[in-house]
């Protein structure tokens, strides 16, 4: 490599940036919210005492999203764009992180090479583009992985100075001062895995990788230097002290997904499509995913000739371990395998791509490499522009074009009320939305809760008295539902409002259902 010519990676990584960065942002209200994303809303709209409070003890998720959110809407509004900004700004953050990744793995000759390439294959990932217009926690988890993966990677790249007290302080010997770039790695690894534990849940996934591969590691490297062992658990106990406080919310809900949560049984074509989801979303051409699979081993062989196994395996550690954890924990506990909770593992997967274009062979053989790559993560940036989410605006939009003034809208689950009203209240905010079996969170009823969140009842016969006050002799009832083989999986609300009235009309998406029930018709009397 010609040293003199790395002033020219600093500005590679800011076209990078800018470009990722033009798709992160590029029409950010072109879809509707989809389901998740109007509860992000609606948490964001509620007091932070609640928010603290009340949330976590029936909600899944940590509050921390909800309350940069509630500030960021303040600033930017609600809208789609809006909300989505916060995602679209970490996404974006996050790319020069990965270059400051793919530099610390691929050595002092070829890290520049392997952080530009990771960070270009990262800014064109269909799937980090896809979240980071998703205004949800899972950019945040991937934000903040990808920060505490570039501290580690600089204490394993730093070994003797990863050992230097902190304060600069050593027995026997006149003080120092500290080594600030050494404090400010152990401040990253700390900082990002406390905000992935309070990103989302399953970011312990994270700390347990890196607890498997880098820590024994460097312990090993260290056998002999107790100030290595002191930073190390000065590091896990104040990001474990800066969660702390979510702990005992932790364990309530770890029971109640434990009890009852709405993933799929576990099976090779689940763990298949999931691995298909984080790591080639909307990437369709098998080429494109047996060059890339064949890269990041590739990569992972180059890292391991430049830097040695210790660099190899941890990378590969990180990519495959939180797969290895979700599959364990719901074989042996519970389905809790959700893909897109893992996306943040693409990280280490685009460094190890990134490593494979990096060593010195001849541009005459790289460059079909990088030409293929190229034209595969732009079919897939394209399909991820022509896929609908879930289409509140249109779905609302047809029913309110359709009701009539005394029209009544039931959703089940309660929780579907919120997108709904979301997108009603500015079309026709007279409209009549009742959430069954009772407005959301509906927490504490004796019945199922099935997603594990325990403000979403499961609607039961017992449910059924509330169609004894609905009248459709004069106007339409409309039955909005999502995931009713979850939530009724009987269809007993279907039911009772087929026995009383006529279905005029019934349709819906691979998530959503609605269906118009009417005035029944008398039914002809034939002659006896």
């Amino acid at each position: 490599m010609n040293f003199r010519n790395l002033d020219r990676y600093p500005l590679a990584v800011a076209l990078i940036t800018l470009v990722g960065a033009g798709l992160r942002f590029f029409m950010l209200d072109r879809e509707s919210f989809w389901y998740d994303e109007g509860l992000s809303d609606w948490f964001s709209r509620l007091p932070l005492a609640t928010l603290w409070g009340e949330v976590p003890g029936y909600e899944i998720h940590p509050p921390l999203f909800y309350t940069l959110l509630k500030g960021w809407s303040a600033l930017f509004g609600n809208s789609e764009a809006g909300l989505r900004s916060m995602s679209a700004l970490l996404g974006t953050a996050t790319i020069p992180l990965v270059y400051a990744l793919g530099r610390l793995a691929g050595g002092e000759s070829r890290g520049y090479s392997t952080g530009v390439v990771a960070a270009a294959i990262f800014a064109l990932a269909p799937i980090q583009i896809a979240y980071a217009q998703d205004a949800r926690p899972y950019t945040l988890l991937v934000f903040a992985t990808t920060l505490a993966l570039v501290g580690a990677f600089w204490l394993m790249a730093h070994p003797a100075r990863a050992a230097a007290p902190l304060l600069g302080l050593r027995r026997g010997e006149r003080a120092t001062g500290p080594d600030w770039q050494a404090a400010r790695a152990w401040g990253a690894l700390t900082a990002g895995a406390a905000l992935a534990l309070w990103a989302h849940n399953l970011g312990f996934t994270l700390v347990a990788s890196l607890l498997a591969t880098t820590l024994p590691g460097l312990l090993w490297i260290h056998r002999a230097r107790r100030s290595f062992a002191i930073n190390a658990f000065l590091s896990g106990a104040i990001a474990f002290a800066l969660w702390s406080p979510f702990l005992p919310w932790y364990l309530s809900q770890a029971t109640n997904v434990s009890s009852s949560f709405w993933a799929k049984p576990l099976d090779m074509a689940v763990v298949g499509a999931g691995f298909n989801y984080v790591f080639f979303l909307f990437m369709t051409p098998f080429w494109i995913k047996a060059l890339m699979l064949g890269m990041a081993g590739a990569g992972l062989l180059a890292i391991n000739r430049e830097r040695g196994g210790f660099f190899a395996l941890v990378l590969g550690g990180v990519i495959m371990i939180p797969f290895a954890l979700e599959i364990g924990l719901s074989l042996a506990v519970k389905p809790i395998f959700v893909p897109r909770t893992l996306i943040w593992t693409f990280v280490p997967f685009s460094v190890a791509v990134g490593a494979a274009l990096a060593p010195s062979f001849r541009w005459i053989y790289k460059a079909p490499l990088v030409l293929l790559l190229v034209v595969g993560l732009t079919q897939g940036v394209w399909g991820r522009f022509h896929h609908q989410k879930e289409p509140w605006r249109q779905v609302v939009a047809m029913v309110v074009e359709k009701a009539g003034p005394n029209d009544v809208v039931l959703t089940i689950p309660n929780s579907v009320a919120i997108p709904f009203e979301y997108y009603s209240s500015r079309l026709n905010p007279g409209l009549e939305i009742i959430p069954l079996p009772a407005p959301f969170p509906a927490t504490g009823m004796d019945r199922p809760y099935p997603s594990g969140n325990m403000a979403e009842p499961g609607f039961t016969r017992a449910d059924s008295v509330v169609f004894d006050e609905l009248d459709c002799e004069t106007s339409s009832i409309w039955l909005v539902t999502r995931f009713r083989w979850l939530y009724d999986p009987q269809l007993i609300a279907f039911e009772n409002l087929f026995e009383k009235c006529d279905l005029i009309e019934s349709g819906g998406y691979p998530a959503l259902h609605v269906a118009r029930f009417g005035k029944k018709k008398p039914e002809p009397v034939t002659a006896p």
